[in-house]
């Protein structure tokens, strides 16, 4: 799948299904804002040296792997999940780095055929990046897996999702609120602290805010 057997696993833990705790989200969303502000220029890279904010993950809690061939347990669901539906009956929603489903194609190609159309959040055209000035980040994070799902060798219909696209549809602040208000009201569990996680941040910080009359948006990336 990679070049040098390195995986996005900084975002998706090594088996794909990381068993994020709240308090790692508000971890991850702080550190990926701080970075955001700080950072230049990088040169798009993927390993070690991938970048300074890549740096800043804690990848000790997610050890690379050399081993191509190991089955990830994320694999496993997804082939299982395919195996047992219609094929041509299951839509893949891809809003993060495109790491799982490089393998699931590379490991997995016969589940993966099954697949209906995948829409992808991903890539910029005709603006800025959003992690460097020219890159978004989820194409950034694991290029060699974009290239690879992107390259399309089992002809699935596919839906890039561009920053272009996703900065035209916005979130305020008011709905946002409301949003979690109602998600407690319906004791959804941790689901409203988990949206309040990553929201609130990004209205704190200022971070893609566009105003509509005096009240700040955030784009919807990847709602």
């Amino acid at each position: 799948m990679c070049v040098d057997g390195t995986l996005a696993e900084h975002v998706h833990g090594k088996g794909g299904l990381s068993g994020l705790t709240l308090e790692k989200v508000k971890e991850m969303v702080s550190t990926f804002l701080m970075k955001r502000h700080s950072i230049k220029s990088v040169e798009p890279s993927h390993g070690e040296d991938h970048a300074d904010w890549y740096k800043f993950a804690d990848r000790s809690q997610f050890p690379t792997t050399n081993q191509a061939e190991e089955e990830p347990l994320f694999v496993s669901v997804y082939k299982k999940l395919l195996d047992e539906a219609p094929p041509q009956t299951i839509n893949i929603v891809a809003l993060g780095p495109l790491t799982n489903l490089a393998a699931l194609q590379r490991l997995a190609p016969s589940s993966f055929a099954r697949v209906k159309e995948v829409f992808i959040m991903g890539g910029s055209f005709f603006q800025s990046g959003n992690i460097t000035p020219v890159s978004e980040f989820n194409i950034y994070t694991d290029p060699h897996a974009a290239s690879l799902v992107l390259s399309n060798p089992l002809s699935i219909p596919m839906t890039l999702v561009p920053l272009n696209v996703t900065e035209k549809v916005r979130l305020r602040q008011s709905a946002a609120t409301q949003l979690i208000v109602e998600m407690k009201g319906e004791k959804r569990g941790l689901l409203p602290d988990f949206v309040g996680a990553f929201v609130k941040p990004y209205f704190d910080s200022m971070v893609d805010q566009i105003y509509i009359g005096s009240e700040a948006t955030l784009a919807m990336h990847d709602p």
